[in-house]
């Protein structure tokens, strides 16, 4: 996980990890967004910073709420 002043992490588990992949790689190609996406069985992570300033920026805010919708948190 990465530090709170650097990146923003969001992880969903289960075994619709990979349609929850799919649909958070739909999302951010939508809003303009390159995360960083790793899964494996049952479990999917997403990672989140603006590169640009190395930092959190706040559209990674909104975006991690909409991929937390996503997953019913």
């Amino acid at each position: 996980m990465e530090s709170p002043a650097r990146g923003l992490s969001r992880a969903a588990g289960g075994r619709s990890a990979f349609g929850f992949v799919q649909q958070a790689a739909d999302l951010a190609e939508g809003e303009g967004h390159d995360p960083d996406i790793s899964f494996g069985w049952g479990y999917a992570t997403v990672s989140l910073q603006t590169k640009k300033i190395k930092g959190l920026h706040e559209n990674d805010f909104i975006m991690a709420a909409k991929l937390d919708r996503m997953v019913g948190g």
